[in-house]
């Protein structure tokens, strides 16, 4: 079961100016036993926090200003009190994240943590993690002082969750305190990156990510398609079979992937264990290729693919260019070596008997069999596409 977020429940703010802080965040709606509800708490001041009774730490920074606590939800649960760690002046707050596609346990849910503190900048910037394992839920928080944002991008294209914005402070400047969350089915490297912000106000901040590791995920495994991996660039239903598809498409999809071109196929059919699909050639090329399904959950499986013309299509890839360019055949744009040539009968038929083409851009016909036409197309390997059908005149 992959992460995702269920519901938040309001920010919850404090400030004192001697003595402990504390909190009592409202608890998300829907909470529901085998949920993960997470208290992110944010403390402009250096005096860190206590952690909620019935809840873990999963993440303090070493400056006492971002923490995470967790727990996996039981059958009743209560608002927790929330407090800073040491009694002093401070501005204090806290809020709590609902998630599903938690494990059974909070033992060992942490994979990893980083953070970057005492920065200044217009932005909160977030650290760099590398990711070893599938299935992880990444958070992502921030603090800074003497500002309110807003957030106008989460770091790495995540979903903001709360933005934690507190001004008219008795005791110290305004400060900004957003988290934000998302998952990733596939281990990867994350990429550092930052709450950036309209504001253009250069103050300290401090950022943190911690990433989770959820239930597992069944993976996708593509076992056949279309018998033996072969297929054309025109056909249609060809039948993929394999495990783990999902029952119904929702946000599914099958591509064909070669090199740096990737073209999504048109669905016909989707069951868990078998998709029928229309080829779209788009920018790809005849030769060896990867077909790839992707689950509703976004979990992928790939199988090493053929792509073949179909039959009565006849073609060569440029090795170079015959000269003068009046005796080959020419494009609007300058054909080069790399270029594929495809020629076909006009209006779509067979190219004719005997036509071949020549890897310089020439083409000749077997004696008696010269027609008056055929259709021709280039594949431009610089653009990485086709260009329209023409028909090539032969005096």
């Amino acid at each position: 079961m992959a992460w995702d977020l269920e519901s938040v429940g309001a920010w919850s703010y404090q400030e004192v100016g001697s003595g402990t802080a504390t909190v009592t965040p409202a608890l998300p709606s829907g909470v529901s036993s085998g949920d993960l509800l997470l208290v992110r708490a944010a403390n402009r001041q250096d005096t860190g926090f206590a952690t909620p009774s019935g809840y873990t730490l999963l993440f303090a920074d070493t400056a006492g200003r971002n923490a995470l606590f967790g727990k996996i939800a039981g059958g009743s649960e209560s608002a927790p009190n929330v407090s800073s760690g040491s009694a002093g002046a401070t501005q204090f707050g806290a809020t709590i994240g609902r998630f599903s596609g938690a494990p059974a346990s909070i033992a060992g849910i942490v994979h990893a943590t980083a953070e970057t503190t005492w920065n200044s900048s217009a932005d909160i910037s977030t650290p760099a993690r590398t990711v070893t394992v599938d299935n992880i839920l990444e958070i992502y928080l921030g603090l800074k002082h003497s500002d309110v944002g807003p957030t106008v991008d989460a770091p790495n294209s995540s979903t903001l969750i709360n933005e934690g914005r507190t001004s008219g402070l008795a005791y110290g400047s305004n400060f900004w305190a957003p988290w934000a969350w998302r998952a990733q089915t596939t281990a990867e490297h994350i990429s550092a990156s930052a709450f950036d912000t309209a504001s253009t106000s250069t103050q300290t901040h401090f950022g943190g990510v911690v990433t989770l590791v959820g239930l597992g995920i069944d993976p996708v495994t593509v076992t056949d398609v279309d018998t033996d991996e072969t297929i054309t660039t025109t056909q249609e239903d060809v039948v993929v079979t394999g495990t783990n598809f999902k029952a119904s498409q929702s946000t599914g999809k099958v591509e064909i992937l070669q090199g740096e071109n990737t073209v999504e196929q048109t669905i016909v059919a989707w069951a868990d264990d078998e998709i029928t699909f229309d080829v779209d050639q788009g920018s790809l090329t005849t030769g060896a290729a990867t077909l790839r399904v992707t689950n509703s959950e976004g979990t992928s499986g790939d199988l090493g693919i053929t792509l073949t013309d179909p039959g009565g299509i006849v073609s060569v890839t440029l090795t170079s260019l015959h000269s003068p360019a009046s005796g080959r055949i020419t494009a609007e744009g300058e054909l080069m070596a790399g270029d594929i040539l495809e020629a076909r009968g006009v209006g779509g038929g067979a190219a004719p008997a005997g036509l071949t083409l020549n890897p310089d851009g020439t083409f000749q016909f077997a004696d008696g069999s010269t027609p008056t036409s055929f259709e021709c197309r280039c594949y431009d390997s610089g653009l990485t596409s086709y260009g329209a059908w023409a028909v090539q005149a032969i005096a």
